[in-house]
């Protein structure tokens, strides 16, 4: 197991239960609402876990809790005041919920009194053979019970007949009779089916047994159980219809995403929400996840102009009130070899090869008497020999394996530390991480390193009114050799390099043969790539409950990021195996600084109601509008011809040839949307999205697009005819379709006409002579949204008391009015973007 959990619920079991649930102050106003979502509102108020079995206690009645500052003793006693319910507080804050006997409040009988006791020891761990900490262990029917410690071990006294009930949250429980002085070894299995699971949606949530489109989801364990420093890397394979692939294998390389593929030739990503604010999925820390949720069809038109290529909503770790602060640490180091080579022929095989050419197209290098050399792989080095096509050059019999020489292993190292807590009327957490990565190169430096810090806070300002703050700061320093991307590809030069050249000549300088660079002295000697990059997000949200089932929701986040690249270039000399200098390679020497700011906005204000009526229809309604905005800056400049390279800042190169250039831009985005949600007698979900996008891309007359959506289910399993049958524990059928807009692939300024300035100057005039100008692309003042529709029918299900479940989905897209490339005639004497409707 992780040294998190190990840390944490050490420091747990340091708490008297009975101590805590004195301490432990709650508020709860709470109207019509069910027994089992109280309970779940008080688990996440508290470190309090509720085990019970469904089939005997009923937690679907309908109450209304009004307490303030109360313990938890003092709301259960009111909860289940008449129903025959009984509760009690263990060790670690559980609470078991069990039904009353009739005899419980007489007397024991005699028999009752001398019933045999077992004691029963045992171990519980997961799929993967490891303890599970705190998992509770329960006889069946009755209060006794405990939990297991720090290695999944327990020792109970049951009852000659009794049934134990093994469980733990996320996992499936199981019962058991053991024998007499039994030594158990419980295995328990994760339960992946959690229908009361509620699952983030487009500014909202809702239970995963009310959904109707094809949404996906992943928790934290999807992050927590892979060595990975990219979040997307750990979704691979974890979330149906998404596609991720990786383009490189280079320290801090991104990742690429699809939902359900592509959706227009002109390109497209699928928008990520980060705590409601847009973000980059490769940039944040994998251990502040709490879970994911992938909008895959019709659902995604909340978000209109933005949601063409799916939607990926991320929800980050915070603390929760009347908790103790708790701190958790974990690290990892891992080693990470190149898993395809590409295998050039070795020097006995090229040998072997040249000679089998009869035809005089080719001079061998070897002769068929030289082969023995090469199978020995002799030191012999015959100088300024003849051999083949080469001639003054000293002819090798070793062969030399450049992969091995230049490549070897990397290695990722994590670290990060949690500290989360909460009082009454507040809750906070404050995550730290680092991450290092090194790359597989053996010569010059690939390293990337990054740093993370969340810190998150929700209070309570008045009765009604909460304030939550999530601030986020993420940064890296890329350093490498700039071989490996400014110029020659390094990777193609190895393979391009004789398999009899040495590395180095007898002088122990870099050899050079022919007029091929050396791999290793490219890495070593050619310069530097210092890439710097900070990206910070404030993310503040107001939460106003205007009267009961209304609440307002304002929320205004403010992004910024920053690229600070510094590249040198620098000249390297080669050498012969005599030691003679004989070129000067990638001149001339440069140094280049490269930087570019993106400064985002968003504002977004929405109201949501949600009412039940006569504990059979459950209505929502929310609508909304919000207003997006972003500023682009660039600026590089490069000088060359350096005298020295020791330090090869920008004012120590020749002005002469100097280079420099900036750039920006800037787009808005205006939005209203609205969605209606209504089910009945939690069987039949219907619901309805509407969004309309104002672009900044579009001229004013072909501004705003309409995107709507709808989305129903039908749970089968909750029919009387179903439950009888008994064929499955769930079973819905559900259908969506939605609209949605792309502008991927359209200038920010295609309906304004643009000049565009040259280096030339006009060839007239005296005095200074003026730049000349040119006339941009032809405008197109009709261009407006493509528009994807995706239509969906899919069913859920569930069977052999949840060990069996799966999802089934078909689904199809299609794009009207996209752009797509049209040829003009040459004669037409200006340029065309080559895009039309």
């Amino acid at each position: 197991m992780r040294l998190t959990t190990l840390f944490s619920i050490a420091c747990s079991l340091q708490i008297s239960a009975s101590v805590y649930s004195q301490e432990t102050k709650l508020s709860l106003d709470v109207n019509n609402q069910t027994i089992k979502e109280v309970l779940f509102r008080i688990e996440k108020q508290s470190g309090f876990r509720f085990i019970y079995e469904s089939e005997k206690v009923n937690l679907n009645k309908k109450v209304s809790v009004h307490v303030k500052e109360q313990t938890v003793e003092t709301i259960l006693k009111r909860l289940f005041a008449g129903e025959g319910v009984k509760y009690e507080i263990t060790e670690n804050n559980f609470i078991l919920i069990n039904p009353s006997t009739k005899n419980e409040k007489t007397a024991p009988s005699s028999q009752a009194v001398l019933q045999k006791k077992n004691l029963v020891q045992g171990v519980v761990t997961d799929e993967n053979g490891e303890p599970i900490i705190g998992a509770n262990v329960v006889e069946k029917g009755t209060t006794n019970g405990t939990v297991t410690d720090l290695d999944g071990k327990f020792t109970i006294e049951v009852s000659e007949n009794g049934v134990l009930q093994i469980s733990y949250i996320g996992y499936a429980m199981t019962e058991l009779r053991p024998s007499k002085e039994a030594n158990l070894n419980v295995k328990l299995r994760e339960d992946a089916l959690q229908m009361d699971e509620v699952v983030v949606v487009g500014y909202g949530t809702v239970k995963r047994a009310n959904l109707g489109g094809a949404v996906s989801t992943a928790d934290a364990k999807a992050f927590e159980s892979r060595p990975v420093q990219n979040a997307a890397q750990a979704l691979q394979g974890e979330v149906p219809g998404l596609t991720i692939t990786r383009t490189g294998g280079a320290p801090g390389s991104d990742m690429t995403m699809k939902v359900r593929d592509v959706s227009s030739i002109n390109g497209g990503t699928p928008l990520v929400l980060i705590d409601g604010a847009e973000g980059n999925i490769n940039m944040i820390n994998p251990s502040d996840i709490e879970n994911i949720s992938v909008l895959k069809d019709g659902t995604a038109a909340i978000y209109g102009a933005r949601a063409s290529d799916g939607v990926i909503l991320v929800t980050t770790k915070s603390g929760k009130r009347n908790q103790k602060t708790s701190v958790a640490f974990d690290a990892y180091y891992s080693i990470k070899t190149p898993a395809l080579l590409r295998k050039p022929a070795n020097l006995l095989q090229h040998a072997e090869m040249a000679l089998e050419i009869t035809d005089g197209s080719f001079t061998p290098e070897y002769t068929r008497d030289q082969l023995e050399l090469i199978r020995q792989n002799s030191d012999l080095v015959l100088p300024d020999a003849e051999w083949g096509r080469w001639t003054g050059y000293p002819q090798f019999f070793k062969d030399q394996d450049w992969n091995d020489m230049l490549i070897g292993n990397g290695n990722m190292q994590n670290y990060n530390v949690n500290i989360s807590g909460g009082g009454e009327r507040y809750s906070y957490m404050l995550s730290l991480g680092h991450q290092r990565e090194e790359g597989i190169p053996k010569f010059g430096e690939d390293v990337n390193k990054r740093y993370f810090v969340r810190a998150k806070s929700s209070v309570e300002i008045f009765k009604n009114l909460t304030y939550d703050l999530n601030l986020a700061y993420e940064a890296s320093n890329r350093d490498y050799s700039s071989g490996l991307t400014e110029g020659q590809n390094i990777w193609e030069l190895i393979y391009k390099t004789r398999s009899w050249t040495p590395m180095y000549n007898p002088s122990g300088t870099f050899y050079t043969f022919e007029g091929f660079d050396n791999p290793a002295q490219v890495l070593e000697e050619g310069g530097m790539v210092n890439k710097t990059t900070g990206n910070i997000t404030v993310n503040n949200q107001l939460r106003w409950k205007v009267i009961d089932g209304l609440q307002l929701v304002g929320q205004a986040v403010i992004r910024k990021y920053d690229q600070d690249e510094n590249v040198t270039n620098k000249k390297i000399i080669n050498y012969d195996w005599d030691n003679n200098e004989v070129r000067e390679k990638r001149t001339p020497n440069s140094a280049e600084r490269r930087y570019q700011k993106t400064l985002s906005k968003n504002f977004t204000l929405y109201a949501d109601y949600k009412k039940n009526f006569n504990d059979r229809h459950d209505l929502s309604v929310m609508v909304g509008t919000s207003h997006e905005s972003e500023n682009y800056d660039r600026f590089t400049a490069k000088r060359i011809n350096f005298d020295q390279q020791e330090n090869m800042s920008l004012q120590l190169g020749s002005a002469q040839d100097q280079n420099a250039w900036s750039e920006g831009n800037q787009w808005t985005i205006n939005s209203f949307f609205s969605r209606v949600n209504y089910t009945f007698a939690n069987k039949y979900v219907i619901e309805g999205t509407i969004r309309a996008d104002g672009s900044s891309r579009f001229d004013p007359d072909h501004r705003w697009g309409w995107f709507p959506g709808v989305n129903a289910a039908w749970r089968v399993g909750e029919e009387g005819f179903m439950k009888r049958l008994g064929w499955f524990e769930d079973l819905k059928v559900r259908a969506s379709y939605g609209e949605m807009g792309n502008q991927s692939g359209i200038g920010l300024y295609d309906y304004i006409q643009l000049i565009s300035l040259s280096n030339d100057y006009y060839p007239f005039g005296t005095g200074v002579k003026g730049q000349m100008a040119t006339s941009g692309n032809i405008i197109s003042t009709s261009r407006t949204w493509e528009t994807i529709q995706t239509t969906n029918v899919g069913f859920d299900f569930s069977t052999l008391n949840n060990r069996l479940y799966g999802s089934f989905d078909y689904f199809w897209k299609e794009n009207k009015n996209m752009l797509i490339p049209k040829t003009y005639p040459s004669m037409l004497g200006a340029v065309m973007d080559g895009k039309s409707l």
